[in-house]
C-alpha cells in the first residue's frame, strides 16, 4: 500500500479535510472586510470578492482579494481528499465520490480563473462546481451503498436538496428575494455545511475505541459494510488486513 493510500484510507483523514472547508468562510470574511462598508451579501457575489475592490474615490484598491481565491482553492482541494478518502474507505459509490472531485477540480478552477481572468470561463467553472457538488452529496446521501453516520447521509441529502433549489433559483434568475448575491450563497453554504458536517461525524466510530487502540499500518483496520436501505440495524463489523 502507497504512503498516499495509506493516508486517505486513514478514518481521520476526511475529518481534518473537513476543516479545510472553513478556508471559504475565512477568505470571505477578511476579504468583504476591505469593501470599506460597501459589501453586502445580497448583492455581492462569490467572484467578485477574488478581484481587486476599487469602489469609488482616489482610495487604492484593496490588496487582499487573493485571500479569497486562495480560500476558494483551499476548500476545492478539501473537497477532493474528502472524496477521495470516502472512497478508498468504500464509505461512498465511485459516482458520487467522482462528482465531488470533478465539483472540487470546478471551485479551484474558479479560483484560478478569477473574473478578471476570463468572465466566461469562471462562471463555468463555478457551475461545474455547484452541479457536480450537488449530484455528489445527494448520491452520498441517499445511496444504499454508503457507510456513514445517519446523521451525516441526513445532513448530505438536506444540503443537496436545498443547493439545487438555490441553483435553479439562481439560473433562473428568481433572485427577488436573497439577490444574487443571497442565492448564490444559498447553494454554496448548503453544500459546504453538510460537507463539513458529513466529513466531522464520519470518523465518529474510529473515535469511539477504548484509548490505546491505535491502528498499526499492517495490523486489522476497522471497516464497515453499508447499510442496506432501511435496515436499522448496525453494520456487521469485519476485518480487513492491510498490506
Amino acid at each position: 500500500m502507497t504512503p498516499l493510500l495509506r493516508l486517505l484510507r486513514h478514518p481521520r483523514t476526511s475529518r481534518f479535510a473537513a476543516l479545510g472547508l472553513l478556508g471559504y468562510f475565512v477568505g470571505e470574511w477578511i476579504v468583504s472586510a476591505s469593501w470599506r462598508g460597501a459589501f453586502t451579501y445580497r448583492w455581492a457575489r462569490s467572484g467578485e470578492l477574488g478581484i481587486p475592490y476599487c469602489g469609488r474615490g482616489d482610495i487604492p484598491c484593496s490588496a487582499i482579494w487573493p485571500v479569497m481565491d486562495a480560500g476558494m482553492i483551499i476548500t476545492g482541494v478539501a473537497i477532493i481528499v474528502i472524496a477521495a478518502s470516502w472512497r478508498a474507505l468504500n464509505w461512498a459509490p465511485n459516482a458520487a465520490t467522482a462528482a465531488l472531485i470533478a465539483g472540487g477540480i470546478g471551485l479551484i478552477g474558479a479560483a484560478v480563473i478569477t473574473e478578471r481572468v476570463d468572465y466566461q470561463w469562471h462562471v463555468i467553472a463555478l457551475d461545474v462546481f455547484f452541479v457536480f457538488t450537488t449530484a455528489g452529496c445527494l448520491l452520498v446521501g441517499v445511496s444504499n451503498t454508503t457507510w456513514l453516520p445517519g446523521s451525516g447521509r441526513t445532513v448530505l441529502t438536506v444540503a443537496g436538496t436545498l443547493a439545487t433549489v438555490g441553483y435553479f433559483a439562481l439560473t433562473g434568475g428568481l433572485t427577488g428575494w436573497l439577490g444574487p448575491g443571497g442565492t448564490e450563497r444559498v447553494v454554496i453554504y448548503s453544500l459546504l455545511a453538510g460537507l463539513l458536517i458529513a466529513g466531522l461525524r464520519g470518523a465518529k466510530r474510529i473515535d469511539a475505541r477504548p484509548a490505546g487502540q491505535g491502528v498499526a499500518d499492517d495490523a486489522p483496520t476497522e471497516t464497515f459494510e453499508p447499510i442496506a436501505a432501511g435496515d436499522p440495524a448496525r453494520p456487521a463489523l469485519v476485518e480487513e488486513t492491510v498490506h
